[in-house]
């Protein structure tokens, strides 16, 4: 009796572990595409950020690069330097950017969660468009070429 149980639990650990990896698996290869179809990609290897710029980090704030919404995993500092962006998602640290301002283009209005938001071009020529609240763009307004 007890050779049927054992065998019974190793099928189930098995089944278990298959579907954990499967799933780490589903996990990275949706990632993967949710960094290149944003351009967060492109924009971590054109602007990689040396260190964290001095002052306040606004932490867990709602972004959009490109047609990829970045809900509540990213750190945001406005900084004489440039915008610096930090992307912590569960399980995955990007490196983090800080984009000089020269190289951030104010795009028009559009809408984030049903909310009135601000696009912004970035890089020369467009790498891609960054979507950010009012708030935020106030923030960043003195150091915008408008």
């Amino acid at each position: 009796m007890e050779s049927v149980w054992c065998a019974g639990g190793l099928f189930f650990l098995a089944v278990l572990t298959g579907i954990l990896l499967f799933g780490a698996g589903l996990y990275y290869l949706i990632t993967r595409f949710f960094v290149s179809s944003s351009g967060l990609g492109r924009l971590m290897e054109a602007y990689p950020a040396p260190m964290t710029p001095a002052g306040p980090l606004l932490r867990r704030q709602t972004i959009r690069l490109g047609p990829v919404r970045w809900r509540r995993c990213v750190n945001i500092a406005v900084a004489p330097e440039g915008l610096y962006l930090e992307v912590r998602q569960t399980f995955t640290n990007f490196k983090p950017l800080l984009i000089p301002w020269e190289q951030i283009q104010p795009a028009g209005e559009t809408l984030l969660y049903w909310q009135r938001a601000m696009r912004l071009a970035i890089g020369e020529p467009a790498i891609t468009n960054l979507v950010i609240f009012p708030d935020l763009y106030q923030a960043m307004r003195p150091y915008l070429r408008v």
